[in-house]
């Protein structure tokens, strides 16, 4: 188990350095997900090593120390950055959440130079294991609270159930340290953090892949260069038109790409590419077909009767009276005016 481990610790350090240089994709949230795989794949590596060389565990000890209280702060800062909306400001620097963890870094070389010198039997202080599982379990509930404010905000979010699965591996692993505190001396449970933590990393691993969008799918030919995977691609189509079918933002005369885009927290380019592959149109004839449907309904409508063209365009999201009849003919194949004075029967669904 643990040479699996150390094969588990080296994919995630790979994988880190992979997202960490990275050029493509929402970078920020790449980039801390990419230090979230390397202290991760530390740790593991860590624990890997210290049931393999027994005899000469204390560095290895140390370097777990360390990653262990680096995991939790960079686990909120990811899914802080990967639920962001595009264009918010950015949250609060990770620095005084990582104090534990550079501590901790300086005093592990200064520990081992003592021990270096120490009598023999002498071993540095270390923290309970309780402690240290208490601590990465508060960050994880934190992570948690943070993916739940940031998910009622977006709740379209395509993001949001990638966050969660991440979440829930890590929950897993904090069940298994909580049946190690809970029965220290069962021989049959030694392994149980281990195996639990070095399977959480190459899920880390597996899901790290699809969410960077290392392996892509295959695309249409304008976007075979994108970042962007099919299933990703599916989940900001899904989120686009609940945006503009149920909550009826194609109303918003006002309303852009890049608005749309802000508002799901995805990259414009996303949102157009994701409308153009999984809808079949592009992101300006749909806002349009909504916004002509609207304006139909207004039309046939004998409660609206008196209101006037021009102030149905206006009711219905459009800008302009120019741009509402030629959306309206290019949807309809007749005029507004033209249209309201069809007989009932004969209108065209």
């Amino acid at each position: 188990m643990s040479a699996i481990g150390l094969l588990g610790a080296l994919l995630g350090l790979l994988l880190g350095l992979g997202l960490l240089t990275q050029r493509r994709g929402p970078l920020s949230a790449n980039r801390r997900l990419g230090w979230l795989l390397l202290a991760s794949g530390a740790a593991v590596g860590a624990i890997a090593a210290t049931h393999l060389l027994d005899a000469a565990r204390t560095p290895w000890l140390l370097l777990e120390l360390v990653a262990a209280l680096a995991v939790g702060p960079l686990l909120l800062g990811y899914v802080r950055a990967a639920l962001r909306p595009a264009g918010a400001p950015p949250d609060e620097p990770l620095l005084l959440h990582l104090l534990p963890a550079a501590a901790a870094a300086v005093y592990a070389p200064a520990a081992l130079a003592l021990l270096a010198r120490a009598p023999a039997g002498w071993e540095p202080w270390l923290p309970s294991t309780a402690a240290v599982v208490a601590y990465q379990a508060l960050y994880t509930a934190l992570a948690a609270g943070a993916a739940v404010r940031l998910g009622r905000a977006l709740p379209q979010h395509p993001r949001r159930r990638w966050v969660w699965s991440l979440l829930g591996v890590l929950g897993a692993v904090h069940a298994a340290q909580l049946i190690r505190l809970l029965r220290p001396d069962e021989p049959a449970l030694r392994e149980l953090v281990p195996a639990t933590a070095t399977l959480a990393l190459y899920a880390l691993a597996v899901l790290g892949v699809r969410e960077s969008s290392f392996v892509l799918l295959e695309q249409l030919p304008k976007y075979r260069s994108s970042s962007l995977d099919a299933v990703r691609s599916r989940e900001i189509a899904a989120a686009a038109r609940a945006a503009l079918e149920r909550d009826r933002a194609f109303l918003d005369p006002d309303l852009d790409l890049p608005g749309l885009a802000a508002r799901l927290g995805v990259l414009p380019g996303h949102l157009s590419q994701s409308v153009n592959q999984e809808l079949g149109q592009s992101f300006l004839d749909l806002v349009n077909a909504l916004r002509v449907a609207e304006a139909q309904r207004l039309l046939r409508e004998p409660g609206h009767r008196h209101l006037t063209v021009d102030a149905i365009a206006a009711r219905s999201g459009f800008h302009s009276r120019s741009s509402f009849y030629s959306a309206f003919r290019k949807v309809s194949g007749t005029t507004p005016r033209a249209y309201r004075e069809q007989p009932a029967g004969s209108l065209p669904s």
